[in-house]
């Protein structure tokens, strides 16, 4: 007894983990980010070496950084507070005048230099300017090495963008042009509008997948704005404000398709892309926010209500017709209506009046054949053969034309494919433009098909595991 329990939860346990192992790709699902999978294409980023070295005269001290010692050195050195300027002093005889203190290189020694002159009062002659160093200047020998990475690398001069290192630290870099052609800041987005305060007439918001989008501010009416998608623009290259930390901007509506919600001055209205976007073009204010569909408008002014000579509304419900109203009775001079008759009528002044009309005209009738000798000379044997020569004319003018258009069009439409797997570029030029049909083109969509396909390889696997103990 106790070894078939034993058997039967250690079946119950595999099972368990076999439905863990299958379910949870679906259910950990996630977007994406086309950084981190390979959709743009990143390269190394430059790496700078600095060197950090200290300087001190007469107890100052001073640190500056520079690309190679030699320059961190110099750096540190023309960086002391202490280094006096020019000036002059003058005792009984003399007149000593000094000037600005400057570092300098000796070889591979640095120090401090100044030059100085002396004039002397009794003879009216000067002395110099020599140069002296001065004493007083250490140089630390502990040199601190930063390394520092930034794009865009000299082999790469286009790759100017700099973005996380997706396998590890620091940066990678990125060619803002091939990242405007992989993003999915297009009308298919989830976020073709924003839901965020209007801050700048211009800026960008980034995307759940990475990508980061360029946004309008549009005037909505009555002086409200939201943002719209501007599919032209560009994120990357473009020193846009950031509005990833925006507050929220109203109240949206719940999605059903037919309610609406008023916050911040402008209308919320749940809809329907079959509705709003008639071939493909959507109406003003409507588009994706956070993957649901919805149209922002103005809130509509509520018409102020009737108070003199007011219409009645129309009846739109359980009405009823109201009567056609009664003819006045005749009061003078009236002639009484015949009454109409219904039986042996008397119809001859009606025969007579369509006699009278008829006599107004004369007509006559003629059985004589119709004289078609005017046809005869139209149709004569020499121009049936001046037809027939010009008929062959066109026709041969026709195939020369057939013929030069068939060749004209095989060089503005050529076809290559690829040599073995489908899945190789199958390019296709058209009026000197290169299209490529492959199935390789359309590997950024192949993610969606995961989750589906994982889904039913579960289910499988559940009728498989459990269809039998």
């Amino acid at each position: 007894m106790q070894l078939e329990l034993h058997n039967f939860s250690r079946k119950l346990i595999i099972k368990a983990a076999f439905i863990v192992a299958f379910f949870m790709p679906v259910f950990a699902h996630s977007v994406e980010n086309i950084f981190e999978n390979g959709v743009v294409d990143l390269k190394p980023p430059k790496t700078d070496v600095i060197y950090c070295i200290t300087a001190n005269y007469k107890g100052t001290p001073n640190n500056a950084c520079g690309e190679t010692p030699e320059e961190a050195r110099l750096s540190a050195c023309n960086g002391l507070s202490s280094l006096g300027t020019g000036h002059t002093t003058e005792d009984a005889s003399r007149i000593y005048t000094y000037g600005a203190m400057e570092c300098k290189y000796t070889g591979s020694s640095i120090a401090i230099w100044r030059d100085a002159s002396v004039y002397y009062k009794s003879s009216e002659t000067t002395s110099g300017p020599d140069q002296t160093q001065l004493s007083g200047l250490t140089i630390s020998n502990d040199e601190t090495i930063e390394q520092g990475q930034s794009c865009p690398n000299p082999v790469f001069p286009t790759y100017t963008m700099s973005v996380a290192n997706p396998t590890g630290d620091g940066i990678q870099c990125a060619d803002p042009n091939q990242i405007n052609l992989v993003d999915t800041c297009n009308n298919t987005s989830g976020n073709t509008q924003l839901n965020i305060q209007v801050t700048a007439a211009v800026g960008c918001f980034s995307q759940p997948d990475g990508s980061i989008c360029q946004y309008n501010a549009v005037d909505a009416g009555g002086g409200n704005q939201y943002y719209q998608m501007d599919l032209e623009g560009d994120c990357y290259s473009e020193g846009w404000p950031n509005l990833d930390d925006n507050g929220i901007l109203g109240q949206m509506p719940p999605t059903d398709g037919t309610t609406c919600t008023q916050s911040a001055g402008l209308m919320f209205c749940s809809a329907t892309p079959e509705e709003k976007c008639p071939a493909g073009v959507c109406e003003e204010g409507c588009g994706y926010i956070n993957e649901d569909f919805v149209c922002i408008s103005d809130i509509p002014d509520d018409p102020e209500p009737c108070t003199e000579n007011c219409t009645p509304e129309p009846c739109t419900e359980n009405c009823t017709p109201e009567p056609e109203p009664e003819p006045e009775p005749c009061t003078e001079n009236c002639t009484p209506e015949p009454e109409p008759c219904t039986e042996n009528c008397d119809n001859s002044g009606v025969i007579a009046g369509l006699g009278e009309l008829l006599g107004k005209g004369t007509y006559s009738t003629t059985t004589s054949a119709v004289n078609r000798s005017i046809f005869d000379g139209l149709f004569t044997a020499e121009k049936i053969e001046v037809l027939k020569t010009e008929t062959k004319a066109i026709e041969a003018e026709i195939k020369t034309f057939m013929k030069t258009s068939s060749e004209e069009l095989s060089q503005l439409l050529k076809v290559t494919p690829p040599t073995s797997s489908g899945y190789q570029t199958r390019t296709t030029v058209l009026y000197g433009a290169s299209f490529d049909f492959s199935l390789n083109r359309m590997s950024e969509y192949f993610p969606l098909l995961a989750g589906p396909v994982m889904l039913l390889c579960s289910m499988l696997a559940l009728f498989i595991i459990l269809g039998k103990d």
